[in-house]
């Protein structure tokens, strides 16, 4: 279990999640757990399909709908040859994936009601559950670890059902899990891995040198470029096969700057927004960035827009941001927040509309950096603790790095200087992040799979 949920624990263990984060009060009742229960299942029966496939070549396990932004390129080519469906726990994407009129299959619909409502485990995972807690038996920290470890395993052992029956059912030749890193794609993963399943992923967003981002467990792992290539090569942990690919996104998305224009276009008129403005965009706090970083980002975000009153900000909110921690800075006449919620302007291009109208972006340790620099615009990068001093594009000098409230206003006061100083070092990072945007990604993968499977493109 430990291993399914390192994410969440590992996180909790730095600091970098609070307590409450990580461990929530239980404020709802047994009647109203019941209730949500209820309303689930009718919502999992609703997007029940008529009926399952026969064949199935190909599983891509998404959770989030953001994750689609990479999935769908490399779904389009690979159903010129395979019989691909997508699957998730999550119900919200399903219905977004219903709604796109992409192949699915209803993990709730592959057993009974009994089955999905009952709780149930098995000897080998309640054998998996103890050895977890034997495990951190010596631990100091390791009551908040109990407890959490204890709420999960109900939801451990339904995962583990569905996924166990999908694979069992349907014997895909191959899947891929569109983040191994989240607590469902690396379960999914380890059950492909017990059936001799081949898995592959693909880069979503930054890797770091880090204990998280580095430690994937599928057989292969696709990159966007040679940074996160050398970082995954210099710590291989499980043996993965790292191939650079490209991102199949981006490669869509430089094809179609004319939609990224049109689209920003409809952001202007529907925020009201004026032709030019400062993008703020941060990330949240929980990852690299620890809650006392980011409140001080917070505060002297705050501090520049009262002091640069003839400039407007425009604030677009990270989904892990909760906009209660903006209160502050909202209402201000030259300052617009915008908390977007999954929609398909918003996964087809992502943050670049948004990006095309700014003068700067200002940031922390955020993949936007990387992609403003594509788009050849300033990147300031806040940083109050030193917790970014190994993202790529902070410690190669591609970003604008301030560390105070003064450093950011003269930072903020020089910017076209420092952006011209800044130009080749931001070009370099753009070229070794992405790798060579003129290659078809989707296909490059499509290939890889191709010749495993010796199905000719």
């Amino acid at each position: 279990m430990l291993t399914i949920y390192f994410n969440e624990c590992g996180r909790f263990i730095e600091n970098k999640l609070s307590l409450e984060s990580f461990l929530p009060p239980l404020k709802d009742s047994i009647s109203h757990n019941f209730k949500v229960r209820i309303r689930n299942y009718y919502k999992w029966r609703r997007l029940s399909t008529k009926s399952s496939p026969r064949i199935i070549d190909g599983v891509i396990h998404v959770n989030e709908i953001s994750h689609l932004r990479e999935m769908i390129p490399v779904y389009e080519c690979l159903k010129e040859n395979y019989k691909v469906y997508f699957i998730t726990n999550n119900l919200n994407t399903l219905s977004f994936i219903k709604s796109k009129s992409l192949p699915y299959i209803n993990l709730y619909s592959l057993n009974s009601l009994v089955d999905n409502e009952i709780f149930y485990s098995t000897k080998a995972l309640r054998k998996d559950y103890v050895e977890s807690l034997e495990s951190i038996k010596n631990f100091d920290g390791k009551e908040p670890i109990r407890k959490f470890l204890n709420r999960k395993f109900q939801i451990y052992c339904n995962q583990n059902k569905w996924y166990d029956k999908l694979i069992k059912s349907h014997s895909p030749k191959f899947v891929f899990v569109a983040n191994d890193l989240t607590s469902e794609g690396r379960l999914f993963t380890v059950i492909c891995k017990k059936n001799n399943v081949p898995s592959f992923s693909i880069q979503h967003g930054n890797i770091y040198a880090d204990w998280i981002s580095r430690f994937h467990i599928v057989d292969t792992f696709f990159t966007h470029g040679k940074l996160a290539t050398n970082i995954l090569k210099k710590n291989n942990h499980f043996k993965t096969n790292i191939i650079a690919s490209g991102s199949p996104f981006v490669y869509n998305l430089m094809s179609q700057k004319d939609l990224i224009y049109s689209a920003s276009h409809q952001l202007r008129n529907k925020y009201s927004l004026p032709k030019s403005y400062i993008l703020i965009a941060l990330s949240g706090h929980g990852y690299l960035t620890s809650k006392k970083n980011y409140d001080k980002c917070l505060r002297a975000i705050n501090h520049l827009i009262d002091i640069k009153k003839s400039d407007y900000f425009v604030i677009k909110l990270h989904k892990k941001e909760n906009p209660q921690d903006y209160n502050f800075i909202s209402g201000k006449p030259n300052v617009k927040i915008v908390y977007e919620n999954s929609s398909s302007l918003n996964l087809q291009l992502s943050i670049y509309p948004w990006i095309i109208n700014s003068t700067m972006l200002i940031t922390g340790s955020s993949t936007s950096a990387v992609e403003a620099m594509l788009m050849n615009k300033p990147v300031i990068s806040i940083d109050f603790n030193q917790e970014y001093r190994d993202v790529d594009f902070v410690k190669n000098g591609a970003s604008i790095n301030v560390n105070s409230n003064d450093d950011l206003i003269k930072s903020f006061d020089s910017i076209d200087e420092l952006h011209i100083v800044k130009m080749e070092s931001s070009n370099n990072i753009v070229k070794d992040y992405f790798g060579d945007l003129k290659k078809d990604s989707s296909k490059i993968i499509a290939n890889h799979i191709d010749s495993i499977y010796a199905a000719p493109r």
